[in-house]
């Protein structure tokens, strides 16, 4: 694929990979590799420092060491080109760094694999992926899978809101030969207390009104996905579906009407125990 053809789709065309350099981002280094060659895109590279170890860490000495380290580590992932691949090692609260350098390197996509990227001792008290969810208009991709391939199967998470629909434009241009579902999961109040059939089915005929309307909105694209609706507690199901279906990355918007939130919980860390599968945030932008 050539740059023209790239703009052409929208295709990101500098990728961020952000790593602690330990196993649990191998994946995501994987993924970001998989997609650089799919998409003909650059990769930056970028380890932050643990702020603890900011002030220990700071003399050029010791900041020449970490970046040959993550020299030495971008070359057990390139068979070729490891030595085009720009390489940044910073110091500074992780979020803060991770989206300064996506913005002033321009980049169109930040991979990372896991929620905290700051130390096992912190992860607890810090979420990487929500801070920089906070302060980034750059869409966040968590991988978890190991990328064996390129994505066959996605589900759109769906609101009906505009954050929902810009998300669904982002998918249909970056994954145009993946298999694409709608999902769109809606809570039956009182559902506990309550269990007539004709409750629940007013809220689903509710749900396919407002997805007609969505589509309307959208135009055609949207109306040739197949959508699936599921009743309950949005994460769980979700859950469930990408369990049973095999899904290999799931799409959600930041939406205003907090579907991430009611999605994944408080913060996107519960996709760690619920998700089994990527998950790429799409901001409004």
């Amino acid at each position: 694929m050539n740059r023209h053809e790239q703009q052409a789709r929208g295709l990101p065309r500098r990728i961020l990979l952000a790593t602690d350099m330990t196993s649990r981002c191998d994946r995501a280094t994987e993924r970001a590799l998989t997609l650089s060659q799919d998409w003909n895109a650059s990769i930056i590279v970028l380890h932050v420092l643990d702020p603890d170890l900011a002030t220990a860490s700071s003399s050029p000495a010791l900041l020449a060491n970490w970046h040959q380290r993550l020299q030495d580590h971008v070359k057990t992932y390139f068979v070729t080109g490891a030595e085009d691949v720009l390489t940044l090692v910073e110091q500074g609260e992780a979020a803060e760094v991770i989206t300064r350098v996506a913005r002033t390197q321009k980049c169109d996509l930040i991979v990372t694999g896991f929620t905290s990227l700051v130390g096992l001792e912190h992860f607890l008290v810090d979420n990487t992926a929500d801070r920089i969810l906070l302060m980034s208009a750059t869409p966040l991709l968590i991988g978890r899978l190991r990328a064996r391939s390129n994505y066959h199967k996605i589900l759109i998470a769906i609101d009906f809101s505009e954050a929902s629909r810009h998300a669904l434009d982002l998918a249909t241009a970056w994954f145009p030969q993946a298999a694409l579902t709608l999902f769109h999961a809606y809570d039956t109040p009182f559902s506990t207390f309550v269990s007539h059939e004709d409750w629940q089915k007013d809220y689903r005929e509710a749900a396919i009104l407002d997805y007609a309307d969505f589509v309307a909105r959208c135009g055609g694209e949207a109306s040739s996905l197949p959508i699936v609706f599921e009743a309950g507690s949005p994460a769980p199901v979700l859950a469930h579906y990408v369990t049973k279906n095999e899904v290999d990355l799931v799409v959600a918007a930041q939406s205003p009407s907090d579907l991430l939130k009611r999605l994944f919980g408080t913060t996107t860390r519960t996709f760690e125990d619920d998700i089994p599968c990527d998950l790429l945030i799409v901001p409004m932008g």
